[in-house]
């Protein structure tokens, strides 16, 4: 199509390079510019100081990155991924309880993500009209007369020289960092709301060889706080090479140092000791590393009636989950593949006010079960602070409760491993025979007498 010439993107982060594959079939040019160096192979990168901590890709992120990238799961394993039951395999302490311990019927991909964007990474650069501009910074947009985003000024090398790029469509995927906000206000745009959390969140990650001596019988290591007793965690997670990489996190200021001493101490303090057992005879591969997340939030763009035609903001420029959960890898590709149906089957121009408009609203509507499930298990700490839609408290009980059941109901257990890995609805979970079972289970009552304080926000 003649208007779809060139389009740019911000960032070659995991969404901007699902955003430059669905691109691709569409715009004759995808430029894509990236500050970073060009990785001469899968090894953290500057730009992704998350990139030394564990990453989990969800199996319906694992299904949606095999149709963009066909035989891809294949590619990984060759390189050493592991692939293990979800259910079986894992150890998951869970608000103090055990999960049983049953088989899923399907399988989790795990790898570093290094490794994962190492290979997505090569199969882009066989796509011909794609062009990654690495050591560039995006210093400002490219307006028109009518507020309208026409391309962007970018700098490489030195920094000295800057030039103009035009282009059709630009797409901001430059994370948390990203600068569209400052532009709207140096052009006196609505800006969006938005909704967010404060978590205080810190992970410290070490990439370990475990001992041969070590004996389990588990693949992978989940051990989730207890909240309000406890505000640790920590995960083990299987990687290539035969290596693994073991994480501690804690909410709320909580925070593991980078130091031997205090991460053996962490450990020590977990709601099962086998983390801890395994750290003592692991031998570490690479120096203690931590990451921080200060906030988890979401940016309304759907609700802005007025906003600049030829801009998309996607990944965590829009919205950003709390890491523990594993769900922001998989939301990229959910993103990604809304872009690609909407390409397909709107008649608005890309990029149009038409076209953002309902791109956003399907954003928000798909990922919002996504961000009730995070904020229903976020404020119960007590130092999260944010705004608690109504009914927090009721759903909170609820969910408790299937997660009591699970530690014994495999039935269960394997509707809700559906749900966490975005293969079923989390509305699944409210049938009427898990109802029934939620409803006759022992413990306290799902209703309060003060459960309408429920919508007060936390001051």
């Amino acid at each position: 199509m003649a208007e779809n010439r060139r389009a740019l993107i911000i960032g070659f982060s995991w969404s901007g390079k699902l955003a430059s594959r669905i691109l691709s079939e569409v715009y004759q040019e995808v430029v894509v510019f990236e500050r970073d160096v060009r990785p001469d192979g899968p090894i953290p990168r500057k730009g992704i100081p998350q990139s030394h901590q564990p990453h989990v890709l969800l199996k319906k992120g694992e299904e949606l990155l095999n149709a963009f990238f066909p035989n891809v799961t294949e590619e990984l394993l060759d390189l050493g991924a592991v692939a293990f039951d979800f259910m079986k395999d894992v150890h998951w302490v869970h608000h103090g309880r055990q999960k049983v311990r049953i088989e899923s019927h399907f399988d989790q991909l795990s790898l570093s993500r290094p490794l994962l964007e190492w290979v997505i990474q090569s199969r882009l650069s066989e796509i011909p009209n794609l062009n990654v501009n690495y050591e560039t910074e995006v210093k400002d947009f490219i307006w028109d007369d009518v507020n309208g985003v026409k391309g962007v000024i970018v700098s490489s090398g030195d920094g000295e020289e800057w030039k103009k790029v035009h282009a059709d469509l630009v797409v901001d995927c430059s994370g948390a960092a990203s600068r569209f906000l400052q532009e709207f206000r140096n052009r006196h745009l609505p800006i969006p709301m938005e909704e967010s959390l404060e978590i205080n969140l810190a992970y410290t990650s070490q990439r370990v060889h475990l001992s041969e001596s070590f004996e389990r019988n588990w693949q992978a290591l989940l051990l989730y706080p207890f909240p309000p007793e406890s505000e640790r965690g920590g995960i083990l997670y299987p990687v290539e090479n035969g290596e693994s990489v073991i994480s501690l996190f804690g909410y709320g200021g909580d925070h593991c140092a980078p130091k031997e001493d205090s991460f053996l101490d962490f450990a020590q303090t977990l709601s099962s000791p086998a983390l801890y057992e395994a750290i003592k005879q692991a031998s570490p591969l690479t120096s203690l590393k931590k990451y921080r997340v200060s906030k988890q939030y979401r940016r309304r763009m759907d609700k802005l009636h007025k906003q600049p035609e030829g801009l998309l903001v996607m990944g965590d420029a829009l919205c950003r989950f709390d890491p523990v959960f594993g769900q922001g890898m998989t939301a990229a590709c959910l993103e990604a593949k809304m872009l690609q149906d909407m390409i397909r089957e709107s008649t608005y121009s890309i990029g149009s006010l038409q076209f953002n408009r309902t791109l956003y609203k399907r954003f928000m509507k798909r990922l919002y079960p996504l961000w009730l499930m995070v904020l229903a298990e976020d404020f119960r700490y007590g130092k999260t602070q944010g705004k608690k839609p109504f009914g927090l408290g009721v759903l909170q009980r609820y969910i408790y409760k299937i997660y009591s059941i699970t530690e014994t109901d495999p039935i269960l257990y394997r509707r809700f491993a559906r749900v966490l890995h975005l293969l079923d609805s989390p509305f699944t979970l409210f049938s009427p025979a898990i109802l029934i079972k939620v409803l006759v289970k022992r413990g306290k009552p799902l209703i309060k007498e003060d459960s309408h304080q429920n919508a007060i926000p936390r001051q």
